[in-house]
């Protein structure tokens, strides 16, 4: 690509030109992607081929429309030299500006041997969604096996590292389900040893009285970066009275998958599906 090739080639020239002085490191290949992404905040260069000029557009902060067909082609030709550089697109990665994160979102995936059949837009660029945190997960553990070197900083507030040991303390206190406009809302509450979960109707309808499922905890553990809490009994209620019996042991087991400090996404044991919960 014309535009990557030209950033490339400055900056090249100048390391060349200007030298270094003695003791100090001349600037890695990886300072041209810096380049390369200060020229994509100015303006992205225009698509190159008909099929990049097609299909869903995003807005971007800085540079109007663009089709996430053009965001991948930009992110498949990011001049990625070795390994070593890929720590340099995980800054980009966490712009502000959904266009820059989606390129070089694309530009890390296949060096990390990312499966993209679990990739969905807007999910794999949204910050608050678990699919942007396990592809930086991905490449983090990448970075690790590959023994590539990283500043650890540039994966502040992502908490990549859980520890059972830290669940209460992350979790303790109230959660409210971000529903959006679901006719039913899902609250979390983690006092103790026990979690509710409650499920009311939105709006409020004596039809529908709030459930409760209470679960004793019994074991906490880690899988794949999420919490997975298994329970020893667990009985469920309702606002209209009912109480049903003690099933031993629970019926269900919670995974909490924890992207930022007050943002967590929670799978009931009954449900297929992941859902986002604030704290509060």
């Amino acid at each position: 690509m014309r535009f990557v090739s030209t950033v490339r080639a400055l900056v090249l020239c100048t390391v060349a030109t200007s030298g270094a002085p003695p003791g100090i490191a001349a600037p890695t290949p990886a300072s041209a992607i810096d380049e390369l992404f200060r020229g994509f905040e100015r303006g992205l260069p225009p698509a190159q081929t008909l099929p990049e000029q097609n299909g869903a557009s995003a807005m971007c902060e800085h540079n109007g429309g663009s089709t996430y067909s053009h965001l991948r082609a930009l992110g498949d030709r990011v001049p990625v030299a070795s390994a070593a550089e890929l720590p340099q697109l995980v800054k980009w990665a966490r712009h502000s500006d959904l266009c820059i994160r989606e390129i070089a979102i694309y530009a890390l995936l296949s060096k990390i041997g990312y499966d993209e059949n679990q990739l969905a837009i807007p999910s794999m660029h949204d910050p608050e969604h678990y699919e942007f945190h396990d592809i930086l997960a991905a490449s983090r553990a990448y970075f690790d096996a590959k023994h590539v070197a990283y500043d650890a900083k540039i994966f502040d507030g992502l908490l990549l590292a859980p520890s059972a040991h830290d669940f209460h303390a992350h979790f303790e206190g109230h959660w409210t389900e971000d529903s959006g406009n679901k006719g039913f809302q899902e609250f979390v509450e983690l006092a103790g040893d026990e979690i509710r979960v409650t499920t009311k109707h939105i709006p409020v309808d004596p039809k529908w009285p709030d459930s409760t499922e209470t679960t004793k905890i019994k074991d906490v553990t880690v899988d794949h970066g999420q919490y997975l809490v298994t329970g020893a009994w667990n009985v469920e209620s309702d606002a209209a009275g009912y109480r049903g019996p003690r099933m031993v042991p629970a019926q269900f087991e919670y995974r909490f998958w924890q992207v930022s400090d007050g943002i967590t996404w929670f799978k009931n044991g009954n449900s297929p599906y992941w859902n986002k919960f604030r704290r509060g």
